[in-house]
């Protein structure tokens, strides 16, 4: 599995993006759009892992604040 560490947007930042997304939309049809949903800041990606560093990952994660 690939993982990364993010932060989510929020709730208002989502929505200004949603919206300057739908007028852009239009005019680049072709590009792939994901779903606001998954729109986060991504701030490291970590590569492939197994579910064995899983736990390892997990407790360095939650050290940070």
């Amino acid at each position: 599995m690939s993982l990364f560490v993010a932060i989510p947007l929020g709730a208002p930042v989502r929505a200004e993006l949603e919206s300057l997304a739908a007028r852009l939309h239009p005019r680049a049809p072709a590009l792939r759009w994901t779903s606001p949903e998954s729109w986060q800041i991504t701030l490291q990606f970590l590569g492939s892992a197994g579910a064995e560093q899983y736990p390892c990952l997990h407790e360095r994660l939650a050290e940070v604040q």
